[in-house]
């Protein structure tokens, strides 16, 4: 089943030893632009679910349903939906995405096929589209949190998707189930430049853990992740310590960050979720004497040294001006340290310095440099 155009369109129903006709359908799948971002893959899988005819309208009124669904699964068959998108889901208002309300029919029928046993295998496609969208984490969240509440898999093609072959032959593989992968914590809160540490723990590591790749995506581009080998507190898995260090720059927020272990060239085929809170406090610079820079005498031709001392979440940055305060016509070039030294002074002169991080930036008081004879 394809949804091109906002259209939903099934290729095949689902039948026994229809494995020629299946080739055939797979040769057929193809997408085209929708009407934009989102697209229709929700009323896809509303269709599979609930066996929905042909000439329905779906895509929030944009598209229609081309073929009808009747199959059913057999009782004591592994049952496995495959999702396939790079855009978030439209079941209820055109073109668009509608917060809470298209969330809430997604998530209905992940926890409809969870209670009929059905496993939920998602797979995000991060093209140069989805990205100039700005939409990634939404859908990251989308997509994972359905395959979690039905014990299946959520992975991650290439952005041109050329091993989305292989990953579909994994899903098959390891019957759409998901979990073998457990990351404790799997929530941490974190300050700018501040590092924590989860332990990754890998159930199904295969006959050569040597061989294991583990990576993540969803973070930030100035976080840092590294992964240490570590002693398996279970006999017969594979163990590694995952220490995750919050950037300079990353603003405030909650970051899902995805854990995957694989092997080079394959798709990955275990993953998990950690959430890191990113707690940010704006700079601010207290009244009580020695924080604020201080308004000092000096003889003339000599220098002063004025300072602030800052507070708040650290990974402050400096910049001193010549001036009254919020004057930034002249900055000092080079002054980006919380201490600065004047040149040597002939003139009274009027200093102040602004305090930044990634969550806001202070202004200090000004600073009276008086010359005297």
């Amino acid at each position: 089943m394809v949804a091109p155009s906002n259209d939903v369109s099934v290729l095949l129903d689902l039948s026994a030893n229809n494995r020629d006709a299946l080739a055939t359908a797979v040769i057929q799948m193809l997408t085209v632009s929708s009407c934009g971002e989102p697209a229709a893959w929700d009323d896809g899988l509303d269709t599979v679910l609930h066996n929905l005819s042909a000439g329905r309208t779906v895509g929030g009124g944009h598209g229609k349903q081309n073929g009808s669904f009747s199959g059913q699964f057999r009782t004591n068959a592994t049952k496995i939906i495959i999702v396939i998108s790079d855009a978030r889901p439209n079941h209820t208002l055109g073109c668009d995405y509608t917060p809470g309300v298209d969330y809430a029919f997604v998530s209905g029928l992940a926890e409809e096929a969870y209670t009929r046993g059905i496993h939920l295998a998602t797979v995000f496609v991060p093209t140069t589209g989805a990205d100039a969208y700005g939409f990634v984490d939404t859908i990251t969240s989308i997509m994972s949190g359905m395959a979690s509440t039905t014990d299946g898999m959520f992975l991650r093609t290439k952005p041109d998707a050329s091993d989305l072959a292989s990953i579909i032959m994994s899903i098959v593989d390891s019957c759409g189930v998901g979990g073998g992968l457990i990351v404790t914590p799997n929530e941490m809160v974190l300050s700018n430049g501040e590092t924590g540490t989860a332990t990754v723990q890998n159930y199904r590591p295969g006959r050569d853990p040597s061989t294991l790749v583990y990576d993540t995506s969803g973070v930030p581009p100035d976080f840092t992740v590294k992964f240490r080998k570590a002693t398996p507190e279970v006999a017969g898995t594979d163990q590694r310590s995952m220490d995750i260090t919050v950037g300079p720059d990353t603003f405030a927020g909650a970051y899902a960050v995805q854990v995957t272990a694989g092997r080079a060239g394959f798709a990955a085929v275990q993953s998990a979720i950690v959430v890191v809170y990113v707690d940010c406090v704006p700079p601010f610079i207290l009244g009580m004497p020695g924080n604020q820079p201080a308004s000092v005498s000096v003889k003339s031709g000599s220098a002063a040294q004025l300072k602030v001392v800052s507070n708040g979440t650290s990974a402050f940055r400096y910049q001193w001006y010549v001036g009254h305060t919020g004057t930034t016509a002249f900055p000092i070039a080079g002054a980006i340290t919380s201490s600065y030294t004047t040149p040597s002074l002939t003139t009274s002169t009027e200093y102040w310095v602004r305090v930044t991080n990634p969550c806001g930036s202070t202004d200090s008081a000004s600073a009276m440099v008086t010359v005297t004879p």
